[in-house]
């Protein structure tokens, strides 16, 4: 526990720690679907498909800015965020 605070102490203010395996396949394309999209905000969730991770994604990383519909086929490059995974870009299989 001691070691846990040691390294806690050296973390700038608002910084986690995470335990977790680092994510796999950030980067590559991936496939999912739309679970989420506020329209008022322009944002949404995926649900990875192969993984079953939420995805956040905001309309200025959809390819021609397409509003997508909740349940929509995507295919989209994942990476890390500061607030957790988000996708780089995304674009709708099924129009």
């Amino acid at each position: 526990m001691e070691k846990l605070e040691e390294v806690k102490s050296t973390l700038p203010p608002g910084k986690r720690i995470s335990f977790e395996e680092p994510l796999k396949n950030t980067g590559m394309i991936r496939f999912g679907t739309v679970t989420k999209y506020n329209g008022e905000r322009g944002f949404g969730f995926i649900k990875d498909n192969t993984e079953g991770n939420e995805v956040f994604f905001h309309i200025t990383r959809v390819v021609g800015r397409v509003v997508p519909q909740v349940g929509a086929r995507i295919k989209y490059v994942c990476e890390v965020g500061e607030k957790g995974l988000k996708a780089a870009k995304v674009w709708l299989l099924n129009r």
